[in-house]
């Protein structure tokens, strides 16, 4: 399960399906990844699945994926406007880049680097409302 939103609501971080022709179809935070993002995460798999032994793998594989989650949570920086900018929106509780990378390849990261530096951005934006708010 994924992080919860201000309503705790929770969704399902990266769910996979095998189909009845023993496809796969995998997504992250509710977005299908492509045939290529599959071959890239997965290009030991043969297909279609043959066996228990190559789901296992591909469980394995799946559940050690790092998830691209957003910049920082909407209730942090509240006296930004979602329209903020164009290429950045909200997104079950956070601010996220349009254009985020959904799987991390870093371990030691919890964002990708587009959402960093929204990240930079929404914290330089609320230091200036607050310089304009007490100037």
């Amino acid at each position: 399960m994924g992080c919860h939103d201000e309503c705790y609501s929770r969704m399902v971080e990266k769910p996979l399906v095998i189909t009845a022709e023993l496809e796969l179809i995998m997504h992250v935070l509710h977005k299908k990844l492509s045939v290529n993002e599959q071959e890239q995460l997965y290009p030991f798999i043969p297909l279609p699945i043959i066996n228990i032994e190559i789901v296992t793998k591909i469980i394995e594989k799946y559940d050690s994926i790092n998830v691209c989650y957003g910049a920082a949570p909407v209730s942090k920086y509240s006296d930004i406007k979602t329209s903020f900018g164009s290429q950045y929106e909200t997104y079950h509780g956070y601010w996220k880049h349009t254009n985020r990378l959904k799987i991390i390849s870093s371990q030691s990261t919890i964002s990708c680097l587009l959402c960093q530096r929204l990240l930079y951005s929404l914290k330089k934006k609320k230091t200036e409302i607050i310089c304009w708010k007490t100037c």
